[in-house]
């Protein structure tokens, strides 16, 4: 009697995602069918930890679209193949558009502004926000300044938790 065994078939786990660049090390999971053994091989491998793994990890990807291919290969060498989209979103900048200020206390309502890069959502978050209209606007307005030197940094935060910094110095005579 002679056996006849099954085509190999390959599943990628990972279901075809977005990240932010700053997301790394992730997992590309594989599942396959038969007892035999299997050869992997990736194809696009340069930012995975290895072409010939079953679940290498991805670091350090490129900004954009990368299709990952997997071929899985039996010792009959009858192979399988699947594909997984990976989209990779830029790191999010920001920058405060107002310069570094000396005003007199008598200036209120002075707007600090701000710029940043990308499509995603971003959530704002002001430090030293005390006089701030409102510590997680993009442009909060300074009233009620306190004499001296205050610095005032931001953080946005992009739906992936990907951040980006900048900061002002507001001096009030």
């Amino acid at each position: 009697v002679e056996s006849v065994d099954a085509l190999p078939t390959v599943t990628i786990t990972q279901p075809d995602t977005l990240i932010g660049l700053c997301n790394v090390n992730m997992v590309l999971s594989t599942s396959h069918t038969g007892t035999e053994t299997i050869s992997y091989a990736w194809n696009n491998a340069g930012h995975l930890s290895s072409a010939t793994v079953q679940q290498p990890t991805l670091s350090s990807p490129v900004v954009g679209v990368t299709t990952y291919n997997i071929t899985v290969t039996d010792p009959y060498h009858c192979t399988a193949t699947d594909a997984v989209v990976v989209s990779v979103d830029a790191l999010p900048t920001v920058t405060i558009t107002q310069p570094d200020t000396l005003i007199g206390l008598c200036n209120v309502n002075m707007v600090l502004s701000t710029s940043h890069t990308g499509t995603e959502t971003i959530s704002y978050a002001w430090n030293n926000a005390g006089h701030l209209s409102s510590a997680t606007v993009q442009q909060p307005t300074l009233s009620s300044p306190i004499v001296g030197v205050t610095t005032y940094n931001i953080t946005v935060t992009d739906p992936y938790h990907c951040t980006a910094t900048d900061a002002v110095v507001v001096s009030v005579d």
